[in-house]
């Protein structure tokens, strides 16, 4: 993994100005020297990670994923990827207006230049 990075399982995080609203992405990648630092209190870590990854399952809509892409973005992320187990597919967002890069077999993010990730062997 890249140097000054913290990776997270199911970690929670407050978003927003008052803090009332939070997201859990299924793994999480946070910067120490992202511009809104995300900090651990209360259990919670404060705005929004560097890299969210959502792995839909059956029970996701095309409303959920749209809805939490707005979140993480609309609270700084940088990057959303949206894990599709059953076509090894991963649909990388930079953003809510930028079109999605869809990536198969072993890929890499800008962010992470030196992680890559092997759909073949995660999509087992």
């Amino acid at each position: 993994m890249e140097r000054g990075v913290l990776v997270f399982v199911e970690a929670g995080f407050r978003l927003g100005i008052r803090r009332k609203e939070w997201v859990q992405p299924d793994v999480s990648v946070v910067s120490q020297d992202q511009d809104q630092r995300a900090t651990i209190s209360d259990d919670y870590l404060e705005g929004a990670p560097l890299v969210a990854i959502e792995v839909i399952s059956p029970g996701n809509t095309a409303e959920w994923v749209e809805r939490k892409l707005g979140k993480y973005f609309e609270n700084g992320a940088r990057e959303v990827w949206v894990v599709y187990p059953k076509t090894h597919r991963v649909w990388r967002y930079a953003g809510l207006d930028a079109p999605a890069v869809v990536e198969h077999g072993a890929f890499t993010s800008p962010l992470l230049p030196a992680f890559e990730m092997d759909l073949a062997e995660i999509c087992k």
